[in-house]
């Protein structure tokens, strides 16, 4: 009878106790520096040259500058290149768009 009581009380605890393992917050949220910013948005430029989505031109330019913007969820970044030897003048102003933690979110020519 001893062992039936102990085997229901661990039971019950361990039914109860494992709720308390699950807590809020998966992923880590903070904001970055305009430098970090700069950073990702060279490394996703040449990603996106890589991946022939823009010319080869892309390649080397440097980030123009690069200024928070609001977002629907709190706060974001877009990251300005200047390509003059761009073939299409609609095309000569990259947008690089990222979240507020610096982790690419899209890339346009319209800044849109």
């Amino acid at each position: 009878m001893y062992k039936i009581i102990i085997t229901c009380v661990l039971l019950f605890f361990t039914c109860f106790a494992t709720p308390l393992y699950a807590g809020g917050g998966g992923g880590e949220e903070y904001e970055t520096t305009e430098i970090v910013v700069r950073t990702e948005a060279l490394q996703t430029v040449g990603i996106l040259v890589r991946k022939g989505i823009i010319e080869q031109s892309w390649a080397d330019i440097k980030p123009e500058n690069a200024k928070k913007i609001p977002d629907q969820r709190g706060a974001a970044w877009v990251v300005v290149f200047t390509n003059p030897g761009a073939k299409e003048a609609a095309k000569r102003t990259l947008y690089v768009f990222t979240n507020a933690n610096g982790d690419y979110v899209r890339a346009n020519f319209s800044g849109n």
